[in-house]
């Protein structure tokens, strides 16, 4: 037994004297976190232990880790000789100086046994800026602290919508204001009072929605529809223009001259782009799809305007149609009118046109620096506003080329010469009454003297001037019956040919030319 009994104690002493050697090799860091005297004037004493003390290498390795007691003592074991950056480390929002501090188990504090001591000097005041409607936020939020002794300190959230102030001390009550210069609020401030240890706006402030931009090849306004991509009605809250006419989806926007397309307040998620046009109008794409994320969305491309038609109405004085009349834009044909006056035009690009129309013996007011764009549903009708007067002088006895011809009408007076035909012609003449009248000819007496016409009903084609029909008539009283086969002449210039006269004596000569003769 004896023999057992010393064995046993020699194992014991060796098993001590290895943990009392393991003892010697293994150092150590210790020291205090405390409160500053600022922020521990209360009546009762914070508890600090939810402070971390945590000692890493120099290539960046957490080697151990400690808790504070609940009086802010800690105490980390260091098993390896060596320089170690030594963290303290608190719930979100826990301020401390100095943040970290180098420590040697060769020399300094912690070679030397000494407390390494950290002091609680403030709390960040942390919350969140949400997108409304979701459990992630957007970075770039404008977020201003004020109150207290009146100063304020701005900041910016970062990724998920995380903010922070360093400046924030307890027993204050502080107003925390979002802003932003596009993004519009569900709630725009809030109010926060800080706590020892409770750095965390209970509030969160949500965004309703986010911008999404495209482009348009097109410096006319066109309207675009932005639908979910998985169909779903429209959410009550929803802060952008909402699309008119049944033109469905959740939002719509204008395109402005430059042809940016700008929608707001669009919630993260799904979406399709539409243009809102009729068959009229070609845009390309007819869609394209958008992502929105917690922050603005382009649309990369753009949208092609290819073209569109627009109609339009030639008519006459009295608003009557014009049929066949060319359609000019810029001086260029583009169309002919139906019966009934209409047309349609392709236009490749919206702009300011000079339109006119063109047809024979008709003139037309202008439409100078018309705006035509897609959304024009008509062009201004182009309506007569002159016309022809048009005829022929015919003689027998005299030629009809190169005589005159006037015309008179209320603020019109004009002439014009008829060709080797006889023909005439006034153009564009306002509408309204005119009197015709032929130059005088010698040796014709010209009939009618003159003629009335008017175009208030389109071009008058059919002014006639002719030669007057004058007539020589007798009879020969013979003493002895029959006195027919008398031979009757006439002399003098223009005269008719000899005739004879008939039974009962009588002669005639048709169609003399005016002047003086000798039966």
């Amino acid at each position: 037994r004896m023999r057992w009994s010393l064995a046993l104690l020699a194992v014991v002493a060796s098993l001590l004297a290895a943990g009392a050697a393991a003892q010697d090799d293994m150092d150590g860091c210790g020291g205090f976190v405390r409160a500053s005297p600022s922020l521990s004037s209360g009546a009762s004493k914070p508890d600090l232990s939810t402070v971390q003390a945590i000692l890493v290498s120099s290539d960046g390795l957490v080697k151990s880790t400690a808790e504070c007691s609940p009086n802010g003592y800690f105490y980390v074991p260091i098993y390896d000789k060596a320089t170690y950056t030594l963290k303290v480390q608190g719930p979100p929002g826990f301020l401390f100086e100095p943040s970290e501090q180098k420590v040697s188990t060769m020399d300094g504090l912690c070679g030397q046994g000494k407390d390494v001591d950290f002091t609680i000097v403030g709390f960040a005041l942390a919350g969140r800026v949400l997108s409304h409607g979701s459990d992630d936020g957007p970075e770039g939020v404008l977020m201003t602290l004020s109150g207290g002794n009146g100063g304020k300190f701005t900041t910016k959230t970062t990724k998920g919508g995380h903010y922070s102030f360093a400046d924030a001390k307890p027993g204050v009550e502080y107003t925390i204001t979002a802003s932003h210069p596009e993004w519009k609020f569900k709630k725009s401030s809030t109010k926060a009072k800080l706590v020892f240890g409770a750095s965390e706006v209970p509030e969160t402030f949500g965004v309703l929605g986010y911008g999404v931009n495209a482009r348009v090849s097109s410096d006319a306004p066109l309207t675009f529809t932005l639908h979910p991509a998985t169909p779903s009605p429209r959410p009550d809250d929803l802060s952008c223009p909402a699309p008119s006419g049944g033109a469905g989806g959740w939002c719509q926007a204008t395109s402005d001259a430059q042809g940016n397309i700008q929608l707001g307040g669009i919630p993260p998620g799904s979406y399709l782009l539409k243009p809102q046009v009729g068959d009229k109008v070609d845009v390309s794409p007819r869609q394209v799809s958008v992502e929105v994320g917690h922050g603005a969305s382009t649309v990369s491309g753009s949208f092609e305007l290819k073209g569109f038609t627009v109609s339009g109405k030639v008519i006459d004085a009295e608003g009557n149609g014009v049929a066949g009349a060319d359609v000019l834009l810029d001086g260029k044909k583009v169309a002919t009118t139906n019966n009934k006056g209409s047309y349609t035009v392709q236009v490749a690009k919206a702009g300011q046109y000079t339109v006119a129309a063109a047809k024979e013996h008709h003139t037309f007011s202008t439409l100078a620096g018309y705006d035509i764009s897609p959304s024009l549903v008509r062009i201004s009708s182009v309506q007569a506003n002159g016309y022809s007067v048009c005829g022929r002088l015919a003689f027998e006895s005299a030629s009809p080329a190169k005589r005159k011809v006037s015309v008179e009408g209320k603020g019109v007076q004009r002439q014009a010469t008829t060709d080797d035909k006889g023909s005439f012609c006034f153009e564009g003449l306002p509408v309204g009454d005119y009197k015709l009248t032929a130059a005088p000819v010698q040796g014709v007496i010209v009939t009618p003297s003159s003629l009335q016409v008017s175009t208030k009903r389109g071009p008058h084609l059919g002014a006639a001037f002719g030669q007057a029909s004058l007539h020589i008539k007798g009879s020969v009283a013979c003493k002895a019956a029959p006195c027919d086969g008398v031979t009757v002449r006439v002399t003098g210039a223009g005269a008719p040919p000899p005739t004879k006269t008939g039974r009962d004596g009588s002669f005639e000569f048709l169609n003399v030319a005016p002047g003086k003769y000798t039966v």
